[in-house]
């Protein structure tokens, strides 16, 4: 019985050790990886649209400050014409939790042309909101405005997937907890690895291709 339960425990322990190993390289493959496209503002490449993934809406429907920040550079590069048109996509799928549409009207707020905004009511994720981007409103090239630690991940999915993307690095919330997020991404980023560098998942939910050249205002109070 000792003997048994003697090979149990090291199995186990190999597992886990191959499993943290595993983990440690594609976090370090995704990291160099990506690093290789997130640029400053002025370096950036012009592009077909910005694309702002969605983060915490705070309960009184402000940005949390992770996200404004995202939306301020995404702003600023458009005003810079890097692109002509913004993509904000995240999760709208509770009564009371919509990201894209504050996301919206704080880009409105600041000047951005209703038409010039579309939202992506379904990135429940990054990877939703790359592989979206690309069948839905056919996407080909797009600079990505995020923070660091989601922007190489954000990179490496959109290239997995045949799109020219770049991204610029939005400034970190002193409210979030690096050490957990860092954490939190070695999975996120293993999950990448499997779904974008693998798999390639369809969504379940596909609408009909919308041009991200035409006018955004048709996807907007959804």
């Amino acid at each position: 019985m000792k003997s048994m339960l003697s090979i149990l425990g090291g199995f186990l322990t190999a597992v886990l050790v191959i499993g943290f190993a595993l983990c440690l390289s594609v976090n370090s493959l995704i990291d160099q990886y990506g690093n290789n496209y997130i640029l400053s503002p002025d370096k950036v490449p012009n592009s077909d649209v910005i694309i702002i993934p969605g983060a915490k809406v705070n309960q009184d429907g402000t940005p949390s400050n992770s996200l404004q920040y995202r939306l301020d550079l995404g702003y600023e590069l458009y005003e810079k014409g890097c692109a002509k048109k913004i993509l904000v996509s995240g999760d709208q799928n509770a009564e009371y939790y919509d990201e894209v549409n504050v996301m919206c009207e704080y880009l409105k707020d600041l000047g951005v042309p209703a038409e010039d905004i579309f939202l992506d009511h379904k990135g429940i994720d990054t990877y939703h909101t790359m592989y979206r981007a690309q069948k839905v409103y056919g996407v080909t090239n797009a600079i990505v405005v995020s923070q660091h630690y989601h922007n190489v991940r954000a990179v490496y999915i959109g290239r997995q997937l045949g799109m020219a993307i770049t991204a610029v690095d939005a400034k970190d919330s002193k409210t979030v907890s690096m050490a957990k997020m860092t954490l939190r991404e070695y999975g996120a980023r293993f999950k990448a690895f499997i779904q974008a560098g693998i798999l390639k998942p369809e969504p379940k939910e596909l609408e009909d291709p919308i041009s991200i050249f035409s006018d955004g205002t048709i996807t907007q109070n959804q």
